[in-house]
């Protein structure tokens, strides 16, 4: 599995319209083949910092996710914008479990 961690900081009067192209960029991406999971946060901390997070089953996912038209849909309609920062990170990931799961027996 692949993990991808990545921050897009836009100036500040650009984060809103940022969010809306990441906001149907996700929708799309979360139909393709492979992506298990793709999260997208607006920082409380940085103004117009927005953090995504995704989980793909394997970097030919990943990869096939970067040539989709609406990723260049996406390209097309941040080009416009102030970026100030782009900052993505992949994991590879052997096991996910439940932080959270409960014991075996029961107990906490």
């Amino acid at each position: 599995m692949i993990v991808v961690l990545a921050e897009l900081d836009f100036a500040p009067a650009d984060a809103q319209q940022a969010a809306a192209a990441l906001a149907r960029l996700a929708q799309d991406t979360r139909r393709e083949p492979g992506c298990l999971e793709y999260a997208i946060a607006l920082d409380l901390d940085e103004p117009g910092r927005l953090r995504l997070s995704e989980l793909w089953s394997d970097r030919a996912a990943l990869d096939a996710h970067f040539k989709t038209a609406h990723m260049a849909d996406f390209r097309a309609r941040v080009a416009p914008l102030r970026r100030l920062r782009t900052s993505a990170r992949v994991v590879e990931a052997t096991k996910i479990s439940d932080l959270f799961a409960p014991a075996p027996n029961g107990g906490d």
